[in-house]
């Protein structure tokens, strides 16, 4: 899985040491997209809100965390695919494990004019950090 992860700070363009156990990015905004409960259908996706927000890429453990007010930790389990998406950017999708165990996606995007964002995805939420290097 580190081979993945590697390649993944290849398709960003972001330098980093082939031995770099881990790397930090900043999360400057984010948004959320949720489902209601009662009739399934998605709402639309809130508003850009800034943040202020850490991120790690431990290498070595498959592991990104989260440092928002609530601390999130995904286990990448399993690389599902690799594609360039309808908007013209490229994604890196992967199995993850919170740490509630719960199951969900991680999604790894570069837009076409270079914004890398993390999206996180459960079968009744969505919500998406846009990331620069530290």
């Amino acid at each position: 899985m580190k081979k993945i992860i590697l390649l993944l700070f290849v398709m960003i363009g972001m330098s980093f040491s082939l031995h770099a156990e881990e790397s930090w990015l900043k999360a400057y905004k984010m948004a959320i997209h949720m489902k209601d409960q009662d009739t399934g259908k998605w709402h639309d996706w809130s508003e850009w809100k800034p943040c202020d927000v850490d991120v790690k890429i431990d290498f070595n453990n498959d592991i990104v965390v989260v440092y928002s007010e609530k601390i999130q930790t995904y286990r990448i389990t399993e690389t599902i695919d690799q594609f360039d998406d309808k908007k013209g950017g490229t994604q890196i999708k992967f199995k993850i494990v919170d740490q509630d165990n719960d199951r969900g996606e991680m999604r790894f995007r570069k837009e076409k004019d270079g914004v890398l964002q993390i999206y996180v995805d459960f079968a009744d939420v969505t919500w998406v950090y846009c990331l620069r290097g530290e």
